[in-house]
């Protein structure tokens, strides 16, 4: 399956959300393989973040990066163009009724479209 990384950003939530709902043992062992790939996209782009912040922004003495903003345009190109990177996820999809009794927000099934069948 291939999606983009933005995709996979937001969706955080919703997926910290599944990981957290009682699921028989083989959906679980399945959620959890793939929640543990999901993470690596995710350790590789806050990597690549860092290094755009690091390179094109300066330490505002709290400890963190702020862009300045004659850097402000180049930094959203860039970061655009990381959010946009299409990634290689194993082929995976939740049934609703994986779900049976759990009580899950719609914005969580909206955010997690792309992964659920009927």
């Amino acid at each position: 399956m291939i999606v983009k990384l933005n995709q996979v950003l937001q969706s955080a939530e919703a997926l910290k959300f599944v990981s957290s709902v009682p699921l028989d043992a083989t959906t679980a062992f399945r959620v959890a393989k793939f929640l543990r790939k999901l993470q690596d996209e995710v350790d590789a782009y806050m990597a690549a973040l860092k290094n755009i912040g690091a390179r094109l922004g300066e330490p505002d003495g709290k400890g963190s990066i702020a862009i300045p903003p004659e850097r402000a345009a180049e930094f959203q190109i860039e970061h655009d163009a990381l959010l946009s990177i299409e990634i290689e996820l194993p082929d995976f999809s939740l049934r609703v009724r994986d779900f049976r009794d759990a009580k899950i927000p719609p914005m969580h099934l909206v955010s997690l479209h792309w992964l659920l069948s009927e």
